[in-house]
């Protein structure tokens, strides 16, 4: 995308009038009809999407849909290549009603999907390739009256999903909504119904109405380096996942200090952890992406170069797959981690204290006062740490207990029950009951490290804007253990030459009817 092929959102300049006004790169501007003004704002989002959206090709080249009104029409599209000539209206939503609005655009391979309101019958899907026979409509989602499709999320580039609400004065309330899970490749007749299924809510002004996500993550870069609260969202964390007391070890009589960051203590790596730095891009496929990182000897005081590669995966079995190799050039220590918040009524949708837990374990780590592990292994049985069979996380989670009160509830090491050294087994299991939605996590790594947003403060803002409050998402982190380097009764953490660091995390996601 070069040249004026490349449309900028702040090419979009307020006018004296107060409109929106659309400029080029060259001081030229489209050439719209009288009276039809850009319909644009910058801080307009819908599910992070603005109605700004570049779709295309280096092949066939690059365009970006906007929506387009004035007073006698309603709604428009319009697409645009970046020059005056190149700028045209591909759809007049509904002519003649005024209220007619096209609500939302995303890309879709070299096209675009947006949700068109004719201001009449509720919302439509619709399609476009930037030319007036390649703009149609996929479904009509007038269910009981006023719908809404949203929620787009694309599974593979032939196919995306996409929620319909029904908005009807009798079943949609405060408290929840039906919802219709769909699936489509485009076409009216590759556009079917997968799911219904009655949604909770606990209250229009605690939470967004519609379905999203329930991994909780960010919206840009800048708020993953410049973080407000919980600085561990989503990311890999190392080049050691957990603490190390007092920021010391030693390998080989030789003692090294690594950050302290927490409480006295170092912890995921330290101050610039390999969360905080820029990862090379090795591999991009359909369904994976494949990236490395050389961490230099010395950096933040950990021995040895250490080369690391990192897989993220898509499998046909819904499957989140994350795969880690390292080797070093110097006896070192490593333990890398995923450390993914998950709430599976979705992001801000309230506690995950009612999400049922089944941890594979008969034991955890015990810890003390500052989180490190005193040594000794703890059974689980008659603890509220016994989550062998399926409980509420909340059930037992403020009893009076001195691990909960160390962790401000549950913070922990799993010992996992393991029949094999270096198989991928099932570690846990989280189900939702309002939802039907299942998390299945899978390794081949001796600990899980179960945390359940004790340190939340309302601080930090999700994808879909909602504040990461206090116990509103939880972390199953797989792990060796933590304060390895300093017990040598755990499952050891060193790495030598010649060896080869391996990890698997798969977080697998079904529903359960």
């Amino acid at each position: 995308m070069k040249g004026r092929n490349l449309l900028l959102a702040s090419a979009f300049l307020m006018t004296s009038a107060g409109m929106n006004a659309l400029e080029f790169a060259d001081g030229s501007t489209p050439l719209l009809p009288d009276g039809v003004t850009i319909n644009y704002d910058q801080n307009k989002h819908f599910w992070g999407q603005k109605t700004l959206t570049v779709a295309g090709s280096a092949e066939k080249g690059y365009k970006a849909y906007f929506e387009a009104k004035d007073s006698e029409h309603g709604g428009e599209l319009w697409v645009t290549d970046g020059t005056p000539a190149g700028t045209k209206m591909v759809k007049d939503i509904n002519p003649g009603v005024e209220t007619s609005n096209v609500c939302w655009i995303t890309r879709f391979g070299d096209k675009v999907v947006f949700s068109a309101n004719d201001g009449e019958n509720g919302q439509e899907l619709w399609i476009s390739d930037g030319t007036e026979a390649g703009t149609y409509m996929v479904s009509d989602i007038h269910i009981f009256g006023d719908s809404n499709p949203q929620g787009f999320s694309q599974i593979d580039e032939n196919r995306f999903t996409f929620f319909a609400t029904d908005m009807d004065s009798e079943s949609f309330s405060d408290a929840g909504s039906q919802q219709w899970l769909w699936i489509s490749d485009g076409t009216e007749e590759g556009t079917k119904l997968v799911k219904q299924v009655d949604c909770y809510f606990p209250g229009r002004e605690e939470v967004s109405r519609w379905p999203t996500p329930c991994r909780v993550g960010r919206n840009t870069l800048k708020e993953y380096i410049d973080y407000e609260g919980e600085r561990f969202i989503g990311c890999v964390v190392g080049r050691y996942a957990n603490r190390i007391a007092k920021g010391q070890f030693t390998i080989d009589s030789i003692t090294y200090n690594v950050p302290i960051n927490n409480n006295g203590q170092s912890l995921h790596g330290g101050l610039k952890g390999l969360d905080q730095v820029v990862w090379d891009v090795d591999t991009v496929g359909k369904d994976m992406i494949r990236l490395s990182y050389l961490s230099p000897d010395g950096a933040e005081g950990y021995p040895g170069n250490l080369k690391i590669e990192m897989t993220y995966s898509l499998t046909p079995e819904n499957e989140f797959k994350i795969t880690y190799r390292a080797v070093t050039d110097k006896p070192t220590v490593v333990n890398l981690s995923h450390h993914g918040f998950f709430n599976l009524k979705g992001e801000g949708a309230g506690t995950i204290n009612d999400h049922l837990l089944t941890i594979n374990a008969d034991s955890i780590t015990p810890v003390d006062s500052v989180l490190i592990p005193t040594g000794a292994l703890m059974a689980v049985e008659g603890t509220p740490f016994d989550f062998r069979k399926a409980t509420a996380i909340g059930e037992r989670v403020n009893d009076e207990n001195e691990q909960l009160k160390n962790g401000n509830g549950y913070d922990h090491n799993w010992v996992l029950n393991r029949t094999s050294a270096d198989d991928v087994e099932l570690a846990a299991t989280v189900y939702e009951p309002t939802t039907g939605r299942v998390l299945e996590v899978l390794t081949n790594q001796p600990g899980l490290q179960f945390y359940g947003g004790n340190f939340f403060d309302g601080n930090g803002v999700g994808k879909n804007g909602a504040t990461f409050k206090y116990r509103e998402a939880l972390a199953l982190e797989t792990q060796k253990f933590p304060d390895g380097p300093n017990q040598p009764q755990f499952p050891s953490v060193r790495l030598n030459p010649g060896e080869e660091y391996n990890h698997i995390c798969i977080y697998k996601f079904s529903v359960r009817k």
